[in-house]
């Protein structure tokens, strides 16, 4: 079993305001630039306290329990072939209602151990709940994704849906996810695409326009050296909102 460590938790620091980027040209030797202030921790952790009663209808509305399966089915199936019997340590990094957790599960027959945390406790709470009913008992945490109190090299499987984005350093939750993954484990991320849609959960939530290339770069700039794409089935709502990517820690 994974470690749980007394890290400092980032609910517990000081309310800081930083900014994440919107806009920036150069022009000779001039640059322009337009930034917001990032969510602060506990502003993140109210709107999802706020939004945690719907949010499981929400996601599924919008395809994205199809897009995590599909995500899941992609993502692991080397580690299926290379080692059929081996139970899984998986956490969920920002876990919301459970969705990701719960396409892992439907996807992969072989045991699991599940770790999940989350700024919300509601959300906790949420994906605590639909998680045993349908019989998973994961072993949840409230802390940040900048923090994770878990020792180095835990993890199988890391997850984190619609999380980066929303840091102001993506790459540092990036490394962080990587640190409590196994050697040659493999990450799943959903971003937000720089897109129509994704426009508005940049709005609202202040996210960081993350274009394929952005990504791309925040996961080689953390440390991973074999990155895939997923793009998501065209029927769903979810394709247009994000992208996904698997992530192999190198040996």
């Amino acid at each position: 079993m994974p470690e749980v460590f007394g890290v400092p938790n980032e609910l517990d620091r000081p309310m800081e305001r930083n900014t994440i980027p919107v806009w920036r040209r150069t022009f000779g030797s001039w640059q322009f630039s337009v930034s917001r202030n990032a969510m602060t921790t506990q502003e993140l952790e109210q709107d999802y306290d706020l939004a945690a009663s719907i949010w499981q209808k929400t996601i599924s509305k919008l395809g994205f329990e199809r897009a995590y399966d599909q995500l899941v089915r992609t993502g692991i199936e080397s580690l299926l072939a290379k080692d059929p019997d081996n139970e899984f340590a998986v956490l969920d990094i920002g876990i919301g209602s459970g969705a990701m957790t719960a396409a892992f599960a439907g996807q992969v027959a072989q045991p699991a151990k599940y770790f999940g945390v989350d700024l919300s406790g509601e959300m906790l709470n949420v994906a605590r709940n639909r998680l045993r009913g349908i019989g998973i008992d994961a072993d949840l945490t409230k802390s940040d994704a900048d923090v994770l109190p878990y020792a180095d090299n835990s993890f199988d499987v890391v997850m984190a849906a619609h999380v980066f984005e929303h840091k102001v350093d993506p790459k540092h939750a990036i490394e962080e996810a990587l640190r409590v993954l196994k050697p040659n484990g493999v990450l799943l991320a959903c971003i937000t695409k720089q897109s129509l849609m994704g426009a508005y959960i940049h709005l609202k939530w202040r996210t960081h326009r993350a274009s394929q290339d952005i990504a791309l770069d925040w996961f080689r700039s953390a440390g991973a050296d074999r990155v895939l794409v997923q793009q998501f089935t065209a029927n769903s709502w979810a394709r247009g909102f994000s992208c996904g990517y698997i992530v192999r820690k190198p040996l």
